[in-house]
């Protein structure tokens, strides 16, 4: 089983009011039409009897989250819990006043999530791609919408290929002669086929660019989306799947259950 979930309300709030008393991190994440925003925050509050909890939200940003989070749009809510990585989707239901002091941080309300997904945190270590195997992606900026008609000509896309990967996300290995065309924390797409030809496309956010001494030049990339209904759970599906089929590639002595590398919240 790649996840399991809270079933009943009283489920969902034992795992809430444990995130809120250990003071659990928290990373929010919504879409708005120039890409993907994350945030990081943590519980205010936990009310059972009226479906509502409170997430952190920096004084500061108040009034552009106001205008980016209008009340009935949806927000993505992930925290860790142990071994676990729980995952939901709730529904803002308006901004609050409760601050912890005078210059603290407002609080954003949002609807009870329906269920919790929660996933073994080992789904989030990397898997690297064999070396001989070739696991190519074509990447580019924007949403999955935006696909270019001709990537190979277009300067916002490029080719290149994938060193490992996870639910986490991504490093990819560049063409040493061609410059990067994405900004950190730029959202772009992502597309590309499985050992058995399952066809994954889904966003992310890049994070970094690093040169190697070899020349050739390594992306990272952190998947987004994943708490969002079906299509999440879909993607999250096919990952795992990936990342199983790498493991057995890849054979001993690489060991699917002692990672050594992993990817934060």
């Amino acid at each position: 089983m790649i996840f399991s979930k809270t079933h009943t309300p009283a489920e969902t709030g034992t795992v809430l009011r444990e995130a809120l008393d250990r003071r659990t991190p928290l990373v929010l994440s919504f879409r708005e039409p120039s890409g993907w925003i994350t945030l990081s925050s943590r519980l205010l509050g936990v009310d059972g009897n009226n479906a509502q909890l409170t997430v952190e939200l920096p004084a500061e940003q108040r009034q552009q989250l106001t205008d980016q989070l209008p009340k009935g749009s949806y927000i993505g809510v992930a925290f860790r819990r142990g071994h676990k990585k729980c995952l939901c989707t709730c529904v803002v239901t308006g901004l609050t006043d409760k601050r912890s002091g005078r210059n603290g941080p407002a609080g954003l309300t949002l609807r009870w999530p329906k269920q919790i997904q929660v996933l073994q945190r080992r789904n989030y270590y990397r898997v690297p791609v064999p070396a001989n195997m070739e696991l190519k992606a074509l990447i580019w900026s924007g949403g999955l919408d935006q696909k270019p008609e001709n990537p190979a000509q277009d300067k916002t896309s490029m080719y290149a290929r994938i060193q490992d990967i996870s639910l986490g996300g991504m490093a990819v290995h560049a063409p040493a002669h061609e410059n990067c065309p994405f900004n950190e924390g730029q959202t772009v797409a992502c597309e590309f086929s499985t050992p058995d030809n399952a066809r994954i496309t889904i966003e992310a956010q890049f994070r970094h660019a690093t040169q190697k001494p070899n020349g050739k030049k390594m992306l990272g990339f952190q998947f987004v989306g994943l708490e969002h209904g079906p299509t999440g759970q879909h993607r999250i599906k096919q990952i795992v799947e990936l990342t199983k089929q790498l493991a057995h590639r890849n054979g001993p002595p690489f060991r699917r259950d002692l990672p050594r590398r992993r990817q934060s919240v």
